[in-house]
Parts: structure tokens; sequence; C-alpha cells
């Protein structure tokens, strides 16, 4: 610890609130130190691997059961995907790419729903899917 500011911490000691400070020398970091390095430029927030997504968001659905959703960047978007359903949610964050996802699932059901009687194999497989996991509310 520099001498400057041991003598600063000395001289704040015994200080209270109401006593105006005197004769104290305010601690001072260099500018340097303050730049911001191309280290610590790159950080970004973490995003979580996966998540149990619990709720649609639509006051028309309900889901029974949770779906699991993974996360990714990709370029400067986030990507949500629910394996189960093949289906993505794109956003500039995480809560957009929920979101996005929630509404793109609600679409998925609605029209699987609409031509549920016409379906081939693979989009049957997922209405079965969508159909027991998701419950219409009256």
């Amino acid at each position: 610890m520099s001498t400057t500011m041991k003598q600063t911490i000395e001289s704040i000691k015994g200080i209270s609130d109401e006593e105006p400070l005197k004769d104290v020398l305010p601690f001072v970091i260099p500018r340097d130190k303050l730049a911001v390095t191309d280290e610590f430029s790159s950080i970004s927030p973490t995003l979580p691997s996966t998540m149990l997504l619990g709720a649609l968001r639509d006051p028309r659905l309900r889901l029974l059961a949770p779906l699991t959703i993974t996360f990714e960047r990709e370029n400067n978007d986030i990507v949500a995907y629910c394996e189960e359903l093949e289906e993505f949610g794109f956003g500039t964050h995480l809560t957009e790419a929920i979101q996005d996802l929630q509404v793109t699932i609600t679409e998925l059901y609605f029209t699987l729903k609409e031509d549920s009687s016409g379906l081939g194999s693979h989009l049957t497989r997922v209405w079965n899917s969508l159909s027991q996991k998701i419950k219409e509310v009256a």
C-alpha cells in the first residue's frame, strides 16, 4: 500500500458522517489504469445452455409439461431451439429469443391443429407431441 493511501486511510479513521472532511487527499487512480482493454471489451453475458420452458404466454394455451430449450449465439443474435418440435426463436437478447420461440410454438400448434387430418408422418409426430404437452384453455 502506498504512503499516500495509508495517509488517506489514517486521516479518514474516526471521522463521522456529520463532520466535513479536512486535509484528506483523494485517492486517484491513474487514467491509464482505467482504460478498457481488448481483453475485457469482448466479454459478453453468460448464456445458459438449456432451460425448461413452462409457459407460452398465450391465454388460449397452457403447457402441461415443460419443453426443453437450448441456446446458442449466432453472430449478434441468440437462438432459442426446441429440438423436440424442431422450432427456433431468434432475438438480440435471451428474453427476446424465448418470446419469439413462444410465438412460433403457438402458431405451430394452431396451424397443425387446423391441418391435422392431412399431415405427413413427420408433422404428425410433431402434432402428437404438441397435443400431449399443450392444452387449450376455454
